[in-house]
């Protein structure tokens, strides 16, 4: 499994979706030694049906037991803080997640200076009642008159962590 950046209107310029290097948890990964964080955004002026986000990818058939990742902390937590949605082979489109959602866990397992959140499928809303199509982590499902950006890392998917994108353009400035 990896995740690939993606915005869901790459038009208007008010969207953005990036792993970008030196902005992640763990700076001594050897899996990573760029220690590259997901920063997904969305401004103030983006359509209100905009998504930035990640698509997991490798993901079809599975069956669900846990969702998660890393929250930088700091970052605000609200109705717009980043969620999965999940589609199911039925073709229903689940969420689960939301910082501020009553079904978190907060573990000590996070880095610090990062918020480790995981969440039941079982608490899916729908409930979630049939193997994995595909699997996004968005920010943006709802309008913000302010804008939202997050800073996410260590995304697992039934306690297997998932890989980071290999293809993306993104390039420090002195590279």
């Amino acid at each position: 499994m990896y995740a690939r950046p993606y915005v869901s209107d790459s038009q208007s310029g008010t969207l953005a979706a990036a792993w970008v290097d030196d902005l992640g948890a763990t700076p001594h990964n050897t899996s990573d030694p760029r220690n590259r964080g997901l920063v997904i955004s969305k401004n103030p002026t983006a359509p209100a049906d905009g998504l930035a986000g990640a698509t997991i990818q490798n993901v079809t058939g599975m069956n669900l037991t846990e969702v998660g990742f890393d929250l930088r902390a700091g970052v605000p937590c609200g109705a717009d803080s980043p969620q999965f949605l999940i589609v199911t082979t039925d073709k229903v489109m689940h969420t689960l997640g939301g910082c501020t959602s009553s079904i978190k866990t907060t573990q000590s397992s996070a880095p610090m200076g990062w918020t480790r959140l995981q969440f039941d499928p079982d608490k899916a809303t729908p409930a979630i009642n049939s193997q994995v199509q595909s699997i996004s982590i968005v920010l943006g499902k709802g309008s913000t008159s302010t804008g939202s950006i997050a800073v996410i890392d260590n995304i697992e998917i039934n306690g297997v962590s998932v890989g980071k994108d290999t293809t993306s353009t993104w390039r420090r400035r002195d590279d």
